[in-house]
């Protein structure tokens, strides 16, 4: 176990990739693919990264909300950019699904002096932050899917989706009425302090009305980079549909059971934009593959703060006392 644990994101990513491509589009025009691929011009991928990096500052808004909750002085914003471009590298550097937080929370700890507890806590809200985003603007735009001519089988699946996203961040609230800091196990005081840090984050309607907004940046931004790609490959899809999609299109390649996204990203993108009349399936692939290939690319600049933080020979990565 402890040999296959480290490559599982990996693996699944390889195992969605192999259904995706002998499953239901095993009959793809692989050709095509290629040819859509080469038809990139490097002005294109530049732009595209550019793209990337927007949604990478975006991203990064919502960490400094986050942490201006959990801290009393919050880091300088570009270190919270600097902390994203690293831990998007980390998650192509690693077969690991959270590498991600984990190099997020290493560079917070032994770069910016940042005390365990509140930093692990920022980063789980930021995630669960991102997540709930993406299921308010993806609840918003079904009515858009229905205009750009999606069927009832995907709309279902993403109420359901969506919901159940919701739910699960107001189950969450409901459980910090059942949970108080006089615990004697640091865990259940490290989750009690969090849950009020999570209650003060969602009762602030300020920080409620810049989140959402920051949700719709984080959506549109995505959206934009699929465009933009669709239309240097000589697509002719208008920017509604890839908007209408881009909230599903982008969880999927945030949940960290997949290996930077792969595999989940493109099985979305196929299963979605891929059924709509306006684009064939091996389009919108070509175009996914570009965009998980544009992801590195826009990464690889966070490899530079690899060398500012090292790990502490008598620390441990995460700390669950509450009160540190």
């Amino acid at each position: 176990m402890k040999i296959l644990s480290p490559w599982l994101s990996f693996t699944i990513s390889l195992v969605v990739f192999v259904a995706l491509f002998w499953g239901a589009y095993s009959q793809l025009d692989w050709d095509a693919v290629y040819k859509t691929l080469t038809a990139l011009a490097p002005i294109s991928i530049i732009c595209a990264v550019l793209m990337m990096w927007c949604n990478f500052i975006v991203a990064s808004l919502r960490l400094h909300q986050v942490m201006d909750v959990c801290f009393d002085s919050p880091p300088e914003f570009k270190e919270l950019f600097k902390l994203n471009l690293l831990s998007a590298f980390a998650a192509h550097a690693a077969p690991v699904g959270p590498a991600a937080d984990f190099a997020r929370f290493a560079y917070g700890k032994w770069r910016l002096h940042m005390a365990s507890s509140p930093l692990a806590q920022s980063i789980f809200m930021d995630r669960l932050l991102a997540f709930l985003g993406l299921a308010i603007v993806g609840l918003l735009l079904l009515p858009l899917q229905i205009l750009v001519g999606a069927n009832s089988g995907i709309l279902l699946s993403q109420l359901v989706i969506w919901s159940v996203c919701i739910a699960g961040f107001s189950l969450i609230l409901i459980f910090k009425m059942h949970l108080t800091k006089d615990h004697r196990s640091s865990i259940l005081k490290w989750a009690a302090s969090f849950l009020e840090v999570t209650q003060r984050l969602v009762s602030n309607p300020r920080c409620l009305v810049i989140q959402f907004i920051i949700a719709l940046g984080y959506s549109i931004s995505f959206s934009l980079l699929f465009y933009l790609l669709a239309d240097a490959m000589g697509l002719t899809a208008s920017f509604l549909v890839f908007l209408a999609f881009g909230p599903i299109v982008l969880l999927a390649q945030s949940l960290p059971i997949f290996y930077a996204g792969w595999g989940g990203r493109e099985a979305a993108a196929v299963a979605t934009l891929g059924s709509l009349d306006v684009i064939e399936p091996h389009q919108i692939l070509s175009v996914s593959i570009a965009a998980g290939i544009v992801f590195f690319l826009a990464s690889v600049p966070g490899s530079l703060f690899l060398w500012q933080y090292r790990r502490k020979s008598n620390d441990g990565p995460f700390s669950f006392d509450a009160e540190k």
